[in-house]
């Protein structure tokens, strides 16, 4: 069968709280991190993809994109290294998914503004409303996924992005401790789509950059499902029921069952 997803590279951007030892408590990340969303410090010039940025209250990472899983797990460490490097002593990156922030570090515009561009859903394909951020002190942080490949196509993307639920949402379930994130991010089929840069799988949590196992893991199911989708196979409307059903309870069992049936590697 023909491949329809050709000459993939992938790359990723995930955030990061920082944490104050001395106050014991998240603190917005402002002081501490250089660049911004529309302009991105590019921290080392032999790879433009090699950026910082503060996000809303958080430190956010950019990759150069790769195509092994080594190569993937050594990217993201490059970048916590360099985020490492550059803090002062007591303030250190962490790796919660979700926290209730001292409303005092969210008195700015900046720090009460989530979503800064559209998000669709795969599924759907519709356009997801953004979160508020006035009315709550509750702030996330994420592991996003960038895939491109050669004639990208919103559709085929839309496939690939549920092809992710099956081999790495639906499973992360299992894996990350609960929290609170996907009352704000993190829905399944959670996408942004731009036809001459990435697709963007936005379902993980700031857990998966956490340690060389979950990042190998998180690269190695990503391509799986790459591998799934050439090989013609797509999320049917049954499946997609039964998706949603198991994210909206929380339903292990299903995702145990999806695990058994699909042969979906799970981190050692």
């Amino acid at each position: 069968m023909e491949k329809v997803i050709n000459n993939s590279t992938y790359g990723s951007d995930f955030e990061l709280f920082l944490f104050d030892t001395s106050a014991n408590e998240v603190v917005n990340a402002k002081p501490y991190v250089k660049g911004s969303k529309k302009k991105p410090f590019n921290f080392d010039k032999s790879n433009p993809f090699w950026c910082t940025s503060l996000d809303n209250i958080s430190f956010e990472g950019n990759i150069a994109p790769c195509t092994t899983a080594d190569e993937f797990d050594k990217n993201i460490d490059k970048v916590i290294s360099y985020l490492k490097s550059t803090l002062p002593e007591g303030i250190v990156p962490i790796h919660e998914c979700a926290v209730r922030v001292n409303p005092d570090y969210l008195r700015n515009k900046e720090a009460r503004t989530l979503g800064c561009e559209p998000t669709y859903n795969a599924y759907t394909l519709n356009m997801n409303m953004p979160p508020s951020g006035e009315s709550t002190n509750l702030r996330t942080c994420c592991t996003h996924i960038h895939m491109k490949y050669d004639n990208m196509t919103f559709e085929l993307s839309a496939e690939w992005v549920k092809a992710m639920d099956l081999f790495l949402g639906l499973p992360s379930l299992l894996i990350e401790p609960k929290n609170e994130r996907r009352e704000m991010y993190g829905k399944l089929g959670e996408m942004r789509f731009s036809e001459n840069s990435t697709t963007e799988y936005r379902v993980l949590s700031s857990f998966f950059s956490a340690t060389e196992s979950l990042r190998k893991w998180v690269f190695n199911n990503t391509l799986k499902a790459t591998q799934w989708i050439n090989e013609g196979n797509r999320v049917t409307d049954d499946m997609a029921k039964n998706f949603k059903q198991a994210m909206t309870n929380n339903d292990d069992f299903y995702v145990k069952h999806l695990i058994e049936t699909f042969n979906i590697p799970m981190p050692q």
